[in-house]
């Protein structure tokens, strides 16, 4: 008899977990579909220097270096010449980008020469060209960051509904689906590498995380906001085996080595040839002739400037130690505590403070350089969802003249009143947390203020002598919020810094 309900009650437990497990991939189905549709449906907007001659925006340089991959030799994409004006959205990012618009301008000459005719084709636009770079986008989303995002929750190994939080987080977030199918850019690939790379650093598969993180940065330099906590935490591995000889450490120090040589030799093996091919490119990655900062981005020497002017008072070379500087003591305490304190979960947040400290205090950043540290906020979403989740709403906020400059503003009002939806939805269970209660009210007091100062830039009068008034409180009031988020998770890490 008791044998009988033994096997009673492992055949019920079998049928639980196979009935969870159906759930859980259904459930998982279904966020990617919807994922899918609000990709679509955001692809429907304006999108970067849209009927804007003569430099247009985003769109026309992704077109542009399709249009010159295919019609110039290798040697000359990154050098100014009569085929290829660098001053018209010349290629400046790694090659990678260079090999993944070569791809996609013989398949667009492949539908229509037209798109990628040499100097002919420049601002060309039609609904059907506009698909082909829409749909291209969406291509590399499921190629690439899709699968990378649910490998990552599937990492977690927590309770479902907190699986899904992290999910629906990394495939709804409003900023990354307004930049890429509203603004136009191809972000989902770095990032998507990215976050396969961390899922490698957490599952112990270090040497892959090496060559993914690398591929990462050879497609866009501004990985560089990540890849400091990878360099600590995989040179401190090597010395972290116990009861191991010194040679066998060495050699996995090696190993590593020559996965990040090896990566980075066959990405660059065109350019390797001569110093005046390699310059060509590096010149191009780093522009230091373009200013300490370009558009009102929130970050710190943006909103220092409006006191102190920084861009005028001081030269290039004085300007790039400040930012050296300042970045390096920013995200020095987090990059100590990974380094005497390696565990994966510190690493997480050492991602994200790299990342932010980075996006602050670095030279010439971009208002949509703060995406690189919202993929590592996403991972620590589980553990602390509502300043998780306040930080993203800020995240997005910051970007919002650009947002209104490409006719978003409806995207952005729908994706947003969605995701804050799905959020409370998700996360009934962590706001019973008393911590957890006293950020969602300032989250909320915060969100109050981001609501305000859209009106004002929307509606609001332009004084005469202050034409970027509410471009410069929406950086200031962000960039007075990122400090404190750098701040917050830097000390939270040191207080995790034994947790694994």
């Amino acid at each position: 008899m008791k044998k009988t309900r033994s096997v009673r009650s492992a055949s019920i437990s079998s049928d639980t977990s196979s009935d969870l497990k159906h759930s859980s991939s259904s459930t998982i189905i279904t966020i990617i579909l919807l994922g899918i549709a609000l990709r679509a449906t955001t692809s429907l907007y304006d999108f970067s220097g849209y009927k804007n001659p003569p430099m247009f925006g985003d769109y026309e340089a992704q077109r542009h270096w399709q249009e010159i991959t295919i019609n110039t030799p290798i040697e000359e994409w990154y050098v100014n010449t009569t085929k290829n004006d660098l001053l018209y959205w010349g290629l400046d990012y790694p090659p990678l980008t260079a090999y993944h618009s070569y791809i996609l301008g013989k398949v667009a000459q492949k539908f229509n020469p037209a798109y990628v005719e040499l100097n002919e084709s420049r601002g060309f636009y039609s609904d059907e060209h506009k698909l082909f770079m829409r749909t291209s986008v969406l291509i590399t989303d499921l190629l690439i960051f899709f699968p990378a995002a649910v490998l990552l929750i599937k990492s977690f190994k927590e309770s479902p509904k907190s699986d899904f939080l992290g999910l629906v987080s990394l495939l709804y977030y409003p900023g990354l689906l307004l930049i890429d199918y509203g603004h136009f850019q191809y972000n989902n690939i770095s990032l998507g590498l990215a976050i396969a790379a961390i899922v490698s650093i957490l599952k112990d598969k270090d040497l892959l995380a090496s060559v993914l993180f690398c591929l990462a940065l050879n497609y866009k330099q501004m990985e560089l906001y990540h890849s400091l906590p990878f360099f600590y935490y995989l040179f401190r591995k090597c010395f972290a085996f116990q009861n191991s000889w010194i040679p066998f450490r060495f050699m996995y120090f090696i190993k590593l080595a020559n996965s990040v040589i090896l990566t980075f030799a066959l990405c660059w093996i065109p350019w390797l040839y001569s110093n005046d091919r390699l310059m060509s490119v590096l010149t191009r990655l780093f522009p230091f002739n373009r200013g300490i900062f370009e558009d009102k981005v929130s970050n710190f020497w943006c909103v220092l400037n409006i006191f102190v002017k920084v861009r005028e008072m001081y030269n290039v070379e004085q300007n790039l130690y400040a930012c050296l500087g300042a970045t390096a003591i920013s995200i020095l305490p987090s990059m100590l505590t990974l380094f005497f304190y390696p565990s994966k979960q510190g690493f997480t947040y050492a991602v994200l403070n790299s990342s932010l400290g980075f996006f602050l205090f670095s030279y010439h950043v971009h208002e949509k350089s703060i995406l690189l540290a919202v993929i590592p906020a996403i991972i620590l979403i589980n553990k602390e969802p509502q300043i998780v989740f306040w930080f993203l709403q800020t995240a997005t906020f910051s970007m919002i003249p650009l947002i209104v400059k490409d006719n978003l503003l409806i995207a952005f009002l729908g994706l947003n009143i969605l995701f804050e939806s799905l959020f409370r939805i998700l996360n009934v269970d962590n706001n019973k947390r008393k911590s957890e209660r006293i950020l969602k009210n300032l989250r909320i007091l915060s969100l109050l203020g981001c609501v305000t100062l859209t009106i004002l830039h929307i509606f609001g009068p332009v004084p005469d002598k202050l034409p970027h008034l509410y471009e410069l409180l929406i950086s200031s009031y962000c960039c007075v919020h990122f400090i404190f988020f750098l701040l917050y998770f830097t000390v939270k890490q040191f207080l995790i810094r034994n947790e694994n």
